[in-house]
């Protein structure tokens, strides 16, 4: 792999890190069915 496809790959990581937190942040009654949906 190269420096620009591990660079894109870490950057990837942390973005679903990150969006993981807010989601387990959130209670799952404050999300809509079909968000809720999606995610499953």
């Amino acid at each position: 792999m190269g420096k620009i496809e591990l660079a894109q790959y870490m950057i990837l990581l942390t973005f679903l890190k990150i969006v993981t937190q807010e989601l387990n942040k959130l209670s799952f009654s404050e999300l809509s069915c079909t968000q809720v949906n999606y995610f499953s």
